[in-house]
């Protein structure tokens, strides 16, 4: 066996052990440049379940590496697991390395990450930032000015309905066409001369019935949830140009997520990479399939004894999170539906959407994944594959960006057939009940990565207090000044990752361990909540005019951002 390691402390002795009866295997000292190498011989072993530690001494303190194997009664290596980083090693029976076994992936401790949950946590509250006050609880929708559908928190997501409805406000000229060409559609009127509207592409059998679903379902759930409609409605691109076949992603995720039940995957509720990436994809064209697939896979992992431990429930939701929420991201950080562009601040802005949502869009991808692996204990993925989904994730953008503006272009009177026109707001009473579900939630996430403490307590208040404050934001007084000068969409974005990397490059540095990143936590967490606070008492008035300096500006803080996001550019390290 090959012992090698870098960035140790010079002078320091390596220690390598095999149990289950502990015997040392040979040590070495680490030279002045603080690399160690060796190469040690197993001895003979009986069968069983072995356990492979090396222990030595890094800048952050004592590291100890270890891995297992187990040997049937001929000697052959049955199941390994490669060797990782644990913290607080409890021997050859240490439950981390048994379930790792189990799963045939090795352990992924993340107190002895901190500064990849650093990351993910800055990545967490930089996305959020685009979302605003509301989170991921998403806010009211309503039909934007001029035509236009905005973004305010994932209240864009539902407020599709704007881009549709568009259609009336341009008073184009436009022919009329009574009795649609289907029997089943005989009693909706169209006014448009759009292209799309008058073809048969979305004249197919039971599309009544899904438009009428479609438009009123997620008024229906809106007064119980706030992302459910969001989700239902995400789709209404696929409706508008298909009618019925629009809804074909949803059993399309369905038998990609019974496939996976079939091929081996990474854990017994993590499907195969490909297949993961499959549904992360379709999630992002239909958040409603995403979300639908999500289930599927929560289901059979259920009813087939595949959820053993709590870390599988967090597994789950986190897979949750990938599968149905990166659509409606995309939607806070950009308008994913714009309606036809009629001068050159339209279509500069169109432009942007496309250079500037697939790069952060991408960037959540990656930060949800890796994610994985903390909630899990496991090394579900590894940087290749986040890459690849990253990858991916940008692609999977780009064309659900060129659909919406097929859909919105030509299937004008399509879109507001499929959508209602106003998402209606959740009521404050199961308002309450879904923040105080969503705190106990944010403990189960967090308990892997921080532990339930006074601390990580003190964090679920924090972060509910801008949602709380959301429910009487009409209440609230607005201050014309706060929406003209606070920081808002990329540029607060950007502002949030500066923040967040200042304040690990100081409270954490680059050698400090889980006990300085525990001891930060907080700090990390208060910018998001402050600005999420001061976002409510600025909420109209003060917007700035679409000038081309304002535009130039923006191109810059993107940039930035984007050399952040991707490594090029690393302030404060």
């Amino acid at each position: 066996m090959q012992v090698s390691a870098v960035g140790l402390v010079p002078g320091s002795t390596v220690i390598i052990t095999i149990f289950s009866d502990p015997r040392e295997l040979g040590r070495g000292v680490v030279d002045e440049n603080g690399n160690f190498e060796a190469t040690v011989v197993l001895p003979e072993l009986e069968a069983g379940r072995h356990t492979v530690l090396v222990e030595s001494v890094g800048k952050s303190g004592v590291i100890q590496v270890a891995g297992a194997f187990v040997l049937d009664e001929d000697g052959t290596i049955e199941r390994l697991i490669q060797p990782s980083i644990i913290t607080n090693f409890a021997g050859p029976d240490d439950p981390r390395l048994t379930r790792a076994l189990k799963n045939g992936r090795s352990v992924w401790d993340v107190a002895a990450r901190p500064l990849t949950t650093a990351a993910i946590m800055i990545a967490a509250v930089g996305l959020l930032a685009f979302a605003g006050a509301g989170g991921l609880s998403g806010t009211s929708a309503t039909a934007a000015a001029g035509g236009l559908a905005t973004s305010r928190g994932l209240a864009a997501a539902g407020a599709a309905a704007a881009a549709a409805s568009a259609g009336e406000s341009r008073k184009r000229s436009r022919g009329k066409l009574a009795n649609t060409v289907t029997k089943k559609l005989k009693g909706i009127n169209i006014t448009s001369d759009a292209r799309g509207d008058l073809s048969r592409t979305w004249a197919l059998p039971g599309t009544s019935a899904t438009d009428s679903f479609s438009r009123t379902s997620p008024v229906t759930v809106g007064p119980w949830s706030k992302i459910l409609p969001r989700v239902i409605v995400d789709g209404a691109w696929a409706r508008a140009m298909f009618g019925s076949l629009g809804f074909a992603l949803w059993p399309f995720a369905v038998g990609v997520a019974i496939s996976a039940s079939i091929v081996e995957g990474s854990t017994p509720v993590v499907p195969a990479f490909g297949i993961l990436m499959l549904l992360v994809v379709t999630g992002i064209f239909d958040a409603g399939a995403g979300a639908v697939g999500w289930l599927t896979l929560t289901v059979i992992a259920a009813t087939t004894g595949r959820i053993t431990e709590w870390a599988d429930v967090r597994t789950l939701l986190g897979m949750g999170v990938l599968f149905a929420t990166l659509s409606l991201m995309a939607h806070a950080i950009r308008p994913l539906r714009r309606y036809v562009a009629t001068n050159s601040c339209e279509r500069w802005e169109r432009v942007f959407d496309y250079v500037m949502m697939p790069v952060f869009v991408a960037f959540a991808a990656g930060a949800f994944l890796k994610a994985l692996n903390g909630l899990s204990g496991l090394q579900i993925v590894d940087a290749i594959q986040i890459a690849d989904l990253r990858w991916a994730a940008f692609a999977a953008i780009l064309m659900r960006l060129a659909f919406e503006d097929i859909a919105s272009h030509l299937y004008p009177e399509r879109m507001k057939m499929v959508q209602p026109k106003k998402l209606v707001d959740q009521t404050r009473p199961a308002g309450t009940v879904a923040l105080i579900v969503r705190s106990i939630l944010f403990l189960f996430i967090a308990e892997p990565f921080f532990g339930v403490t006074a601390t990580t307590i003190i964090a679920a208040v924090l972060l509910a207090i801008p949602v709380a404050l959301k429910f009487w934001e009409d209440e609230l007084p607005n201050f014309v000044w706060i929406n003209r000068w606070f920081p808002r969409g990329a540029l607060r974005f950007c502002l949030m990752l500066f923040l967040g990397l200042y304040l690990t490059s100081v409270l954490i540095g680059p050698d400090g361990g889980d006990a300085a990143l525990k001891a930060s936590f907080l700090w990390l967490l208060i910018p998001g909540v402050a600005e999420g606070v001061i976002e409510l008492f600025g909420r109209h008035g003060g917007n700035w005019p679409k000038i081309w300096l304002k535009r130039t500006l923006g191109a810059c803080i993107w940039l930035t951002s984007v050399s952040i996001v991707t490594g090029v550019f690393t302030p404060f390290i």
